[in-house]
């Protein structure tokens, strides 16, 4: 990170040079548009870092499935919902939120509702410039084709994913990239807590505790990439959600030792109306 702050110093420093240097203006030009290069280079780097951490959407789907837990709709947005986002930003997010959903709901046999979810996922994809990856490999025939077989389900999944973030880090939608992993952060974290409250789950808790590793760099990232969204008001939740997150930590990670993660009904509900208020973006369009 002091890499990209140094950058940051540089058009002082060429307006100093150009104030002191007579016609330094086309010198000026082309500097800037290395040092932009340079960011974005960098900006790459981190992004392909953090999708190292990040738990994908089939795999947290899967952790709710293998911890026993019985499918629950009602936790769900509505594949409806997708229609009603208006701007680039919002359906970059919702993206994220769907993506979870159906995962979810595939992984559960939930056959229609998960078809549902990979329509508004393929709509709101397309508006966002991502139809070739639907397009080329023809997912959601695939998807329909194998309703009974949630192993090729996964399988297909996973590839789907695997292809839109390889897709969206190529093409210079860092932006999109970064708001998509929002909304699956805090859809998984949504669905996480709801469970964790009503079965007072301990496994669950610790998948949320575990989610914290990602919710770092996933702020700072939004953070240094605004140009084209203004994050501040989810960068704010975001921030005041890791804050009850961090109250759960009873004893942090050591070299020979787990972190102790705790939660109890009052931290689980405060976590849970604040995950509410940043899920309201998508719930309420």
């Amino acid at each position: 990170m002091k890499h990209i702050k140094t950058l940051g110093l540089l058009p002082v420093f060429l307006v100093l040079l150009a104030s002191c240097g007579g016609s330094q203006e086309a010198n000026t030009e082309i500097d800037t548009k290395g040092e932009d290069s340079l960011m974005m280079d960098s900006m790459r780097t981190q992004v392909k870092e953090f999708v190292h951490i990040f738990p994908s959407h089939l795999k947290v789907a899967i952790l709710f499935k293998n911890a026993g837990l019985k499918y629950e709709s009602s936790y769900l947005l509505t594949s409806s919902q997708g229609d009603k986002l208006m701007t680039t930003q919002d359906k970059a997010f919702g993206l994220g939120f769907f993506g979870v959903d159906m995962a979810y709901t595939a992984i559960n046999n939930q056959t229609q509702a998960s078809i549902n979810f990979l329509k508004v996922s393929k709509s709101l994809s397309q508006q966002l410039g991502l139809e070739s990856v639907y397009e080329s490999n023809r997912y959601l025939q695939k998807f329909e084709s194998n309703l009974n077989n949630v192993d090729t389900l996964e399988s297909i999944i996973r590839d789907l994913f695997a292809e839109s973030d390889a897709f969206l880090k190529d093409n210079d939608k860092l932006d999109v990239t970064l708001l998509t992993f929002a909304g699956g952060w805090t859809e998984s974290v949504y669905l996480a807590a709801s469970y964790a409250r009503s079965t007072k789950n301990q496994a669950i808790v610790e998948i949320i505790g575990d989610q914290l590793i990602s919710l770092d760099p996933l702020i700072r990232l939004l953070g240094e990439n605004q140009k084209n969204f203004d994050n501040k008001a989810l960068i704010k939740q975001l921030t005041e959600t890791k804050k009850i997150l961090e109250s759960g930590i009873v004893k942090p990670e050591t070299e020979t030792e787990p972190m102790i993660f705790q939660l109890t009904d009052k931290q689980l509900d405060e976590l849970i109306n604040k995950i509410k208020e940043i899920r309201s973006k998508v719930n309420n369009a």
